[in-house]
């Protein structure tokens, strides 16, 4: 499948962390909604890993790269993330993943890896910015469920694509719970650690507030299903979260 393409796409290191994304999001719950189950794994998820493992490869070297804007720069990390955009675009198109959905999903990516690195770069933020890039960060896990689509032979569902968009975003933001204090250790982006710093002791509450937002979002649209529909999304997300929660954390002011 590489063979299409020059640039290496992903590492082992991406891989990996692909492998966890792929576990956490695409079986734990666009399976579920979908009606798939475990004997569907090895049909599916090799597919979803590979392309999840090029996405994540372009962040690492976003991270690689946290100090300097690599758009204003255009140094060399900026050139290593152009030719991967390519080579991702290049292998997409051949493998017909390719189409407005997808194209949607990939510049939302691109936009959150240049929001991210401006922020890192330039250490100015505000709260705008930081639930921008929280909303954009689930991009990658919405592309997978959009090629989940395609290799189902499903027409994209438009109502369960935004009513999982807060869902999404809700456990993007428990996992900085998790990480938080590695990220502080690392000095890493992190959205609670975004938070701490605009907001100091007060971040719980100014979190707490963000994700009530998100919950109530997902509440509202499940109006919009039958109640057959309602129930089997209710356990399924339920479920999700329920196995991706964390209590916030105490701030660590830096």
């Amino acid at each position: 499948m590489l063979a299409i393409t020059q640039t290496p796409l992903f590492s082992y290191e991406a891989t990996q962390s692909a492998a966890r994304i792929v576990k956490d999001f695409v079986y734990d719950l666009y399976f579920p909604v979908h009606g798939l189950s475990s004997k569907d794994i090895f049909t599916y998820c090799p597919t979803l890993i590979s392309i999840e493992s090029m996405v994540y490869q372009v962040d690492l070297v976003a991270e690689n790269a946290k100090a300097v804007n690599v758009v204003q720069t255009e140094n060399q990390d900026f050139q290593t993330l152009t030719m991967q955009k390519y080579s991702f675009f290049k292998l997409l198109k051949k493998l017909d993943f390719y189409d407005p959905e997808i194209e949607k999903q990939l510049a939302m990516g691109e936009e959150f890896v240049k929001l991210e690195n401006k922020v890192t770069a330039g250490g100015v933020i505000d709260h705008s910015e930081v639930m921008r890039i929280a909303e954009l960060r689930s991009s990658d896990v919405r592309l997978l469920h959009c090629i989940l689509f395609r290799l189902l032979g499903k027409p994209y569902d438009e109502k369960l694509l935004s009513l999982l968009w807060p869902v999404e975003v809700i456990a993007d933001i428990v996992n900085d719970f998790i990480d938080y204090a590695d990220d502080v250790n690392q000095d890493q982006y992190n959205t609670y650690r975004m938070f701490v710093k605009l907001y100091k002791e007060k971040a719980p509450d100014y979190i707490k507030a963000e994700l009530d937002k998100y919950e109530n979002s997902f509440k509202d649209q499940l109006n919009l299903f039958s109640i057959d529909d309602k129930q089997s999304l209710i356990s399924a997300c339920s479920q999700f979260l329920k196995a991706h929660s964390a209590e916030i954390p105490q701030p660590i002011l830096e």
